[in-house]
């Protein structure tokens, strides 16, 4: 075991604090519980159009599990059937082969903060909320705001049940 000096772990318990707050204002909470609302930021992401790169690993995450194949092979089939350049190309390669690799520990941490089960969510929303979770705990670079801004345009896209309230809740 690696023996780290006080700063670094206050520092790596900050952040991991900091990580389920913004979670925590991304799943609607209970009744009664404080809830974040995104709606007064301004940003790049909140003019832009929804993402190709995070619509296409939505997209293959829905896909995946029907198609039988390995999860390589559908990425580059359809990396090489998209026109995307290579910054999008590594981000939808990052968002596909990450949000399966590491499903469980986002579907634990999703439920801690949803008021609902997430089994009762239609396949393609909860890949939504498990693209958006994996941005905001994960990817260093990519802003809060832009990964729920992306989920909420994409859930106004995929249904009209209101699932993009559950996401900006």
């Amino acid at each position: 075991n690696t023996v780290w000096p006080r700063s670094i772990e206050n520092r790596k318990d900050q952040t991991r604090r900091l990580q389920r707050n913004e979670l925590a204002g991304f799943c609607q909470r209970s009744k009664g519980s404080a809830r974040r609302s995104f709606h007064g930021l301004r940003g790049p992401a909140m003019s832009a159009k929804l993402s190709p790169a995070r619509k296409l690993a939505v997209k293959l995450l829905d896909k995946w599990p029907r198609s039988g194949r390995v999860a390589d092979v559908l990425l580059s089939q359809a990396l090489d059937a998209s026109r995307l350049d290579g910054r999008d190309r590594s981000l939808v390669a990052e968002l596909f082969l990450g949000v399966i690799r590491r499903r469980e520990s986002l579907d634990r941490v999703l439920q801690a903060f949803c008021s609902r089960p997430l089994a009762r969510l239609a396949p393609a929303a909860l890949n939504v909320l498990r693209v958006a979770a994996y941005q905001i705990i994960f990817l260093e670079r990519i802003p809060t705001y832009a990964a729920v801004d992306s989920a909420v345009r994409q859930a106004k896209k995929l249904s009209s049940t209101g699932l993009h309230k559950l996401i900006n809740a």
